[in-house]
């Protein structure tokens, strides 16, 4: 695919930009030195306190243009963009955020390849506060380029606001940003136009994109109040896909992984019995024990977690040395845990399925022996053994494992979802 550089349909760049006088130089002349030039960049100042408009006023540019608003967040300024725009596609950049050089001349050429595209995203780096790492992630890649955009958005956001570039008449079949969302307001978008207009996605990183301490993505209280409210307006969307408790517990491990408090669990799970009722009573009450499974098991897991990295026997360290072991189980978690060995070429590190009783269980796989935990000899017990289990019998299960003389254990984190 070529790369689009000489004049052709005008693209509008909106950069919405509050107290980013360290970063929104760069940001702009990321824009403004792309290598496709018929181009109109609007930078919306959404009531800045510091610098910021003293360092937009050093930039001469007769392509760029400042407007102003009271502070009223960063989508409210997109849609003031948008509404000044002329030209035939719009695309946005952040404050903080810098663009490939090519990425205006790349999306455009991706745009005319075929006809009926309104619109085309593509991959970008973002760089977290501890990582870096691309977004979308390969698993959602992988699903997308089967062409099941729709199926990946049902479980999350795959389309960051900066990667967007699209139709300027898409806004008017779709509408603007929906600026009273707290977070998630580019989702909440994407879910009214996916539904509505179509999404092609060109795979390659033209955004680096940088999350700071002060970010609206990094203040999950924003994000706990954003999901209910998004979920009733999608609710028939989620349920197309079968995706309803997926989507409601998706917060769950973003609250897991920042190591919040248990306060922050119930704030949400509040929000949620406020927003959702009558119908979808059952699908918050799912999320809810969903949750409080996997906050049982890896509590359980952190006692065995201390032992087995002092051992040398984590989970993480077995799968990178390739050390074989065992799998205790061989219901749903057990299974998933086994489809992620296989789709990262690890199948071969089982030697045994153990369970309880073989009676109503099947193997998680053809040659992978099924073998009852009371029949087990001095070879099997001394292979490290990963409990795959319902997490509510973690408890009798490790007490029954440690009875036969098991001599490694170690409970699966998040419930069987590597």
């Amino acid at each position: 695919m070529r790369e689009l550089t000489v004049n052709g349909p005008l693209v509008s760049v909106v950069i919405p930009v509050y107290n980013r006088a360290d970063t929104i130089q760069k940001a702009v002349r990321s824009v403004l030195d792309q290598t496709y030039k018929n181009i109109e960049l609007i930078v919306v100042d959404d009531g800045s306190t510091d610098d910021t408009l003293k360092v937009l006023g050093q930039i001469q540019d007769r392509n760029m243009k400042v407007l102003k608003q009271d502070h009223k967040g960063a989508n409210a300024a997109r849609n003031l963009g948008v509404c000044h725009s002329k030209g035939e596609y719009v695309a946005f950049n952040d404050s903080a955020d810098i663009w490939d050089a090519c990425k205006i001349g790349r999306q455009l050429a991706c745009m005319q390849e075929e006809a009926g595209r309104d619109l085309v995203f593509c991959s970008e780096i973002i760089h977290n506060l501890n990582e870096s790492y691309v977004f979308p992630s390969e698993e959602q890649k992988a699903l997308i380029k089967q062409g099941k955009i729709c199926e990946v958005l049902a479980r999350g956001n795959c389309v960051d606001t900066p990667t967007i570039f699209c139709k300027r008449s898409c806004f008017t079949v779709v509408g603007e940003f929906d600026a009273a969302l707290p977070r998630c307001q580019e989702y909440e978008w994407i879910l009214r136009f996916v539904q509505k207009c179509t999404m092609h996605f060109l795979d390659e990183c033209l955004v680096e994109s940088y999350i700071r301490a002060d970010s609206i993505t990094s203040d999950i209280s924003k994000l706990l109040a954003a999901m209910p409210e998004i979920y009733s307006r999608h609710r028939n969307f989620f349920a197309q896909y079968g995706t309803e408790a997926d989507f409601l517990i998706a917060p769950v491990y973003e609250l897991y992984g920042r190591g919040c408090s248990f306060a922050y669990y119930e704030k949400y799970f509040e929000l949620l019995s406020n927003r959702i009722d009558g119908q979808d009573r059952p699908v918050a009450e799912e999320a809810y024990m969903r949750t409080m499974r996997l906050l049982f098991s890896e509590n359980v897991n952190k006692k065995y977690r201390i032992k087995n990295l002092r051992d040398g026997c984590d989970i993480d360290s077995i799968l990178k040395k390739g050390i074989p072991f065992n799998i205790f189980g061989a219901g749903g978690v057990a299974k998933a845990f086994y489809e992620y060995l296989q789709r990262n070429d690890l199948a071969n590190l089982v030697g045994n399925v153990i369970v309880t009783s073989v009676e109503g269980n099947d193997t998680l796989k053809d040659g992978v022996p099924l073998v009852e935990l009371e029949t087990c000899d001095d070879s099997v017990k001394k292979r490290p053994l990963i409990l795959a289990v319902n997490n509510f019998n973690i408890l009798e299960v490790i007490e029954k494992i440690e009875a036969a003389g098991f001599e490694k254990i170690i409970v699966l984190p998040g419930n069987g979802q590597k």
